[in-house]
């Protein structure tokens, strides 16, 4: 379990999403509602982009001379106007104010994206005000307006842009009638400048990937996650800078991108956004997703529907639901929560409470995040190629999640845990045995040693040999393995035993007991319990012997030494 059970996943997806004005139409919260769609395609790359600029604005003018005002007077960084901000602010217009003065945080990402920022935004305000205008005179009507928003405006947003390192906004307004104005302010705390970047890549393409990180950052290390979850890391160079590049496999499917970066001292996530690898880029977004449930339980449960369902979207079996499994997690979450309680450094024996439960496993993967809530996390962690990659690893197929609630009221959060495991299928033990025959038989013919034949009566000791230790989850007796070999040790001389249990059965043959002087062989498999790999572990036993002559194999000869046992 990482120390800190830092977020996986990078910035806070808590931000806005913005549609290009000057791409084309404005656009549109449709289909009665439940979607909000861009009238024309966003712009191609992230980055810079010199052909979007804040128009001039008499309420814009103001409204920059107060915050810079404000900034100096409390010693803080100057507020710039960005142009992709501008355009994201003329697309919320397009929002209701009565669904909430912010739109949801995935209309905030699909809009940012819209407009080539590959970090949303970090706030925006949308509100209708109700103006109070006061004629001064020498103004026009129009300037008496500008004065009227711009004082209803710079309380609330100095408060959020004198928060941040980088501070950037950019702003829109509709009038709506005399008296009642429609705005939208875009606020965001610059972590990064990218240079430009296909938002699409198609199959086969790659594109390079660089930029900087802006402070108070630095040293910034990057992390790209592929298609099908696979991480490739990019070589850190002191600095500020960062390099690498992006490759679309087979699509189709998302490229994600991390950026961790040195913050007072500690490394924390700076940034993170996905390129499109294979496909479209999204035309519209969802404004409702289902509820997601309010206990506990159902929540777990749906972190685990949403594992298989990015799962299945890139051709990747599914994950069973495992009850202790989700146990296990649980705990886990709580002694993480527990520990954070009382100050201390989060460290939990994810092994020990595995055996507690009784659940083995030859691969445990884990996905561990404080988050707001729930859907928090699951974003965090499809944002993080090391999440990603675990949840997108095609060699589990068993899932248990946790989840313990920290704190209540307002700023409570929660620990999530996701464990996955990988159970063991029952195999076919002769199409087994005849791969492992021939894998065997390849190996010493490569390395030049003696011929050795199948030996029925060697393969008869090796399969009881296999079966004893499959129903002992492999703790066989060294008076019961006697036993089992006491009718070889009469026959064959130098005889040689290799046993135990693999994930692979194969990697017996890589194994040098397989290389040992014999003319005689014989192979056992059998499945039953193991104490790491679980249920269904297979069970190898090999010997190589050869065959004494009639004379020499005697009675007497019973007292000879056991095999020479090699147990893996």
């Amino acid at each position: 379990m990482p120390s800190a059970l830092a977020p996986a996943g990078c910035a806070r997806i808590a931000a806005l999403l913005t549609l290009l004005f000057a791409l084309g139409p404005s656009p549109l919260a449709d289909d009665a509602g439940k979607r909000f769609s861009a009238g024309a395609p966003g712009t191609d790359a992230f980055g810079p982009n010199p052909n979007l600029a804040c128009p001039r604005s008499g309420v814009a003018s103001l409204l920059a001379d107060d915050l810079k005002k404000m900034a100096e007077k409390n010693k803080r960084p100057e507020a710039k106007e960005d142009g992709r901000l501008c355009a994201a602010a003329q697309a919320l217009l397009a929002w209701d104010p009565a669904n909430g003065e912010g739109p949801p945080a995935p209309v905030l990402v699909f809009v940012s994206a819209n407009v080539g920022l590959p970090v949303p935004v970090k706030r925006a305000l949308v509100k209708n005000l109700e103006l109070k205008i006061v004629s001064q005179e020498g103004h026009t009507a129009q300037t008496d307006e500008n004065i009227a928003v711009a004082q209803a405006l710079i309380q609330p947003v100095a408060e959020i842009l004198l928060g941040y390192d980088e501070p950037r906004w950019g702003m829109a307004t509709q009038r709506v009638r005399k008296g009642l104005v429609k705005v939208a302010v875009v606020m965001d705390d610059r972590v990064l400048e990218l240079d430009p970047l296909p938002r699409k890549l198609a199959a086969g393409q790659s594109a390079p990937l660089s930029g900087r990180i802006l402070p108070p950052y630095t040293n910034p290390r990057l992390a790209v996650s592929d298609e099908r979850g696979q991480i490739v890391k990019a070589e850190a160079v002191p600095g500020d800078a960062f390099k690498g590049e992006l490759r679309c496999g087979s699509g189709p499917g998302d490229l994600w991108v991390e950026i961790q970066a040195d913050r007072s001292g500690r490394t924390a996530p700076a940034a993170a956004f996905s390129v499109a690898c294979g496909k479209d880029l999204p035309a519209w977004v969802a404004l409702s997703a289902p509820a997601w449930p309010s206990d506990l339980p159902g929540q777990e449960r749906r972190l685990a529907d949403n594992i298989n369902a990015q799962r299945e979207a890139i051709g990747i079996g599914p994950v069973e639901w495992d009850e202790k499994l989700a146990g296990v997690a649980r705990e886990a979450a709580e002694a993480v929560r527990d520990q954070l309680a009382r100050g201390e450094k989060p460290e939990v024996e994810l092994a020990q409470m595995l055996g507690k439960a009784g659940v083995a496993s030859g691969l445990v993967l884990q996905n561990p995040a404080q988050a707001k809530n729930a859907e928090d996390a699951e974003q965090r962690f499809t944002a993080s190629p090391t999440n990603r990659q675990n949840i997108l690893n095609p060699e589990v197929n068993r899932v248990g999640v946790g989840i313990a609630p920290v704190g209540g009221g307002q700023g409570s959060t929660v620990i999530v845990v996701e464990l996955f495991t990988k159970a063991l299928a029952k195999v076919d033990p002769e199409a087994v045995k005849r791969d492992i025959y021939a894998a065997i038989e390849k190996r010493r013919a490569e390395a030049g040693a003696t011929h050795a034949e199948v030996d029925p009566k060697l393969e008869k000791t090796a399969q009881e040999y296999a079966e004893s230790l499959a129903e002992s989850a492999g703790k066989l007796s060294q008076d019961e393995a006697g036993e089992i070999t006491q009718g070889i040790r009469i026959a064959y001389k130098s005889i040689d035993l290799l046993d135990g249990a693999k994930a692979n059965p194969l990697d017996f043959a890589a194994d040098q007991t397989v290389l040992s002087p014999g003319t005689s062989m014989g192979l056992g498999i059998a499945q039953g319990d193991h104490p790491v790999l679980g249920k269904n572990a297979v069970y190898v036993t090999f010997i190589v012997a050869t065959p004494r002559t009639p004379e020499a194999a005697k009675p007497a000869a019973a007292q000879k030494p056991s095999p020479k046992k090699t147990t893996k």
